[in-house]
Formats: structure tokens, C-alpha cells, sequence
């Protein structure tokens, strides 16, 4: 069983968030998660999953948080969350958890920890520990070696962060956190991920997560952005800070849970492309019928044109054995074929005229789109056989 807390140099890093992230990807993973909150300040975790502790209040009645006086190590007190994910709120009755013994804090969570260690059936793979922001006695504690293995410091991305991370760990000293300890940096905008590995003069820190307004919102609706269907980058960031932080000790269940969601995943790949080439050839055809459609009247005029001349060829020949009569018909009737060839070559030259201006209209329009398209093809046609990852990267569009 590894323990890991999460601790911050102030309020409003993520950590709660980024804490139950971790725990519930863990839980898709097949592996069995204790989380524990220990923040008696604003039961951040507590609040977060209130609708699974209330309705895990209506089935036992006589549950208590690891912040309260009636705690003992018994089952009904943990809240399932998942099937593998389970929480220890910091209190069940939401009283004043703020000025909670000291001793008693840390009696509960050296219990806790010894109990599951020393219980092979009862044991959980990890323990995530969320703790109260800043400097405080029951962090302390928290991060102590005899309870933490690993120690997470979630950070945002900005100087006063970066400042308070080095004095959060100068103030626990003590309990020689330099080398258990990770920094995570949260909030990241996406222009700026390529650069947060400079931000601190580290030696260990975890791949940052990007922050965007639809993070946001699922936090204000109380959920967390996984997205285990179709994945979208705040997934990828999860999948990468495991591979780091957990190594070994995941990398197989992982990849195998990558491979198993890979046709799923791809499936929006393979649906653009598709559409994107249905798009391709119904410009193409369109472009053909604009073209015939101006082919026939030009036919029709050529045509119209032979006939009249040959029309006037024969009424000339006849011209010569007729009377003078029929030679006042016949030259009224050269005039209206005249006016008619006439008419039929204005028709045949605006119809020539049309067919290559349209002909070039059509040309310049679709050029563009279809250089793009074709660009679009090619892209997603790597795509079709990149890694997961790449593609869960591309797919950040998918936040719902």
C-alpha cells in the first residue's frame, strides 16, 4: 500500500480536484483507492462528493469522519464513491472541524494507515491523503514519513505560487520532504504548457495539467472533466501525471486500459475522415455538373447554327427557279433565318462565355477548399494509426 498527500502553498490550487482525479482514473484501472479528508478548514473533499456521503448516511446511520471525536476504524465509515474508490470524509455530521484535537487527528490517521498495512485483505492499493491549504499542524502530520510516501505539491502557474511552494517546503523541513515530494503545477493555460517545466528550478516535478472554461464548469457542476469515452486533453494530462508519479507500478494495467478504449477513441478519427471525404467528392461531382449543365445549350446553339445555313444554302439553290414572287417570300423569309442564326450565335457565344467564366469561378472557389481538405485527409489518415495518447491530445475538443 503507498500513501501519497496532496498539500498546497495556498487556497485554490485544484488540489481537491486534482486529488480525485487521480483516485477515480486509479479506480478504472482495477485498483482499490482510500481517499481521506483532512482538511478540517473547508472539507473541501467532504463537500465535493456530499450527495455519496448523504446517501451513505441514509444506510448507516452511526458513520464518523476521521475530524471527529466518535471515530473508530470500522467500514461504514469509508463512502463508496466508485467500485474501487472510497472516501473517509473529515466529518459526517458537519460540525466545526477547524479546532479538532491535534492528537486525535493524528491517533485516527496513524490507525488508519497501520490498519490497512498490516490487514492483507483489508488493505487498499493507495491512500490518497487531500490536506488543508498552507502551513498547518495537521499537514504536518500528514506528511511525516511514517504516513506519506509520496508528497504532491499542487501549485498553480504564477510567481506568488512558485514562491510559496519553496516555503512550503522550507517550513516542513522537518520532515525532510525534499525528497518525497513532487510539485504539480495546476491551471496551466494550453499556450503556455510548453514552458511550465521552467517555471520552478526543480528536480522532480509532474506533467502540468491545462486548465480550461470547460474544467471550469464541470468543477462548478461538481464533476470531474475525465472523459473515459472519447478522452480530451485534461484526461491526457491525468494519464501522464500516473505514468510519472506511479511508474511501474501502473504501466501495464494502464496501457492495457488505453488498448482496450483504442477503437472507441478512434472512432471520431475514422467518422471525420470519412465525412471529410464524402465532402471531397461531392465537390468534385458538383463541379462536374456545373460544367455540363452549360455544355448543352452551347450544342443546342451549334446545332440551331448548321441548320439555319444549311436551311439558307437550300433556299438559295431554289431561289434561281422560282418567280418573282416567291423571290419577295423567300428573301423575307432569309431575313427572319438571318436574325434567327443571329440570335442562335449570341445564344452559342454567352453560352461559351459562361462555360469558362463559371468554368474558372468554380476553379478559384473549391481550390482552396479542397487543398484543405486534402491536407485534412492526410492528417487524419496518420491519425488512423498514431498512439492513444496523440489522439486523446487532439481530442480535447470533446469536453461536454
Amino acid at each position: 500500500m503507498k500513501t501519497i498527500s496532496f498539500i498546497s502553498a495556498k487556497g485554490g490550487s485544484g488540489k481537491t480536484i486534482i486529488t480525485a482525479s487521480i483516485a477515480d482514473f486509479l479506480g478504472k484501472l482495477g485498483k482499490k483507492v482510500l481517499i481521506i479528508d483532512s482538511d478540517g478548514s473547508t472539507n473541501g473533499m467532504t463537500l465535493f462528493y456530499l450527495k455519496e456521503i448523504r446517501e451513505h448516511i441514509t444506510s448507516y446511520k452511526k458513520c464518523s469522519g476521521i475530524l471527529e471525536d466518535s471515530f473508530k476504524i470500522d467500514a461504514i465509515n469509508y463512502t463508496m464513491i466508485s467500485e474501487s474508490v472510497f472516501l473517509l470524509p473529515a466529518t459526517y455530521e458537519f460540525v466545526n472541524t477547524d479546532s479538532f484535537s491535534v492528537s486525535s487527528f493524528e491517533q485516527n490517521l496513524n490507525s488508519i494507515i497501520d490498519f490497512h498495512k498490516q490487514n492483507e485483505i483489508e488493505t487498499f492499493d493507495y491512500v490518497l491523503i487531500d490536506c488543508q491549504a498552507g502551513v498547518d499542524i495537521h499537514s504536518e502530520i500528514v506528511v511525516k514519513d511514517s504516513i506519506s510516501d509520496e508528497i504532491v505539491i499542487v501549485s498553480e502557474f504564477d510567481p506568488i505560487s512558485a514562491a510559496g511552494i519553496e516555503r512550503l517546503k522550507g517550513l516542513f523541513h522537518k520532515e525532510s520532504i525534499y525528497n518525497r515530494s513532487w510539485v504539480l503545477l495546476n491551471k496551466v493555460l494550453p499556450e503556455l504548457a510548453n514552458t511550465s517545466n521552467d517555471f520552478l528550478e526543480i528536480t522532480r516535478y509532474l506533467p502540468p495539467i491545462i486548465w480550461t472554461s470547460e474544467v471550469v464548469k464541470r468543477y462548478s457542476r461538481k464533476e470531474l472533466a475525465l472523459d473515459y469515452e472519447l478522452g480530451n486533453e485534461y484526461t491526457l494530462n491525468i494519464v501522464k501525471l500516473l505514468k510519472v508519479l506511479f511508474g511501474k507500478e501502473i504501466i501495464k494495467p494502464l496501457n492495457a486500459w488505453l488498448n482496450s478504449r483504442e477503437e472507441i477513441i478512434k472512432k471520431p478519427i475514422y467518422d471525420e475522415y470519412l465525412k471529410l471525404q464524402e465532402e471531397y467528392i461531392e465537390m468534385q461531382k458538383s463541379e462536374k455538373a456545373g460544367l455540363y449543365s452549360l455544355i448543352l445549350p452551347i450544342i443546342v446553339s451549334i446545332t440551331g447554327i448548321v441548320t439555319v445555313i444549311v436551311t439558307v444554302i437550300i433556299t438559295t439553290f431554289r431561289i434561281q427557279n422560282t418567280t418573282q414572287i416567291s423571290d419577295l417570300f423567300l428573301g423575307l423569309n432569309n431575313i427572319w433565318l438571318s436574325t434567327f442564326m443571329s440570335f442562335l450565335f449570341g445564344i452559342a457565344t454567352i453560352s461559351i462565355f459562361r462555360f469558362f467564366s463559371k468554368r474558372k469561378q468554380l476553379s478559384t472557389r473549391n481550390e482552396f477548399r479542397k487543398e484543405i481538405l486534402l491536407e485534412s485527409l492526410k492528417e487524419l489518415e496518420k491519425l488512423k494509426h498514431s498512439d492513444i495518447e496523440k489522439i486523446l491530445r487532439r481530442n480535447k475538443n470533446n469536453f461536454a
